[in-house]
């Protein structure tokens, strides 16, 4: 077996969380831009903005994993009831996510009422 020194280790997973910080504002900035830039808009200070991104973009991809385990239980061969119970669980958690959004989105300060 031909294992990478500890130090190349290292440094691979450095590599991988720098890609990750810059990654995960830039896709919170692409779904701001398809929601007609609300963060941007209604953001009182940069860190609000770059907070906002983040966790638009985080709570985005939870809500993307979420869903693609719950549709991967159904299928077509099963009884309307089953079907059907999958169907409220995804709204359900498709609601969880939502609200989840609109708490942070309150604490931070981006929504108000």
């Amino acid at each position: 077996m031909n294992n990478p020194p500890k130090k190349q280790k290292t440094w691979r997973s450095l590599q991988h969380a720098a890609l990750g910080i810059l990654v995960v504002p830039l896709v919170g900035l692409i779904l701001d831009a398809t929601s007609g830039f609300y963060i941007l808009r209604h953001s009182q200070s940069i860190y609000g903005i770059c907070i906002g991104l983040v966790m638009f973009a985080a709570l985005y991809l939870l809500g993307e994993v979420g869903a693609t385990w719950i549709n991967s239980k159904d299928k077509a061969s099963h009884p309307l009831y089953l079907r059907i119970s999958h169907i409220f669980l995804l709204l359900m958690y498709i609601f969880f996510i939502a609200a989840l959004v609109w708490i942070a989105f309150k604490y931070i300060g981006i929504i108000t009422i």
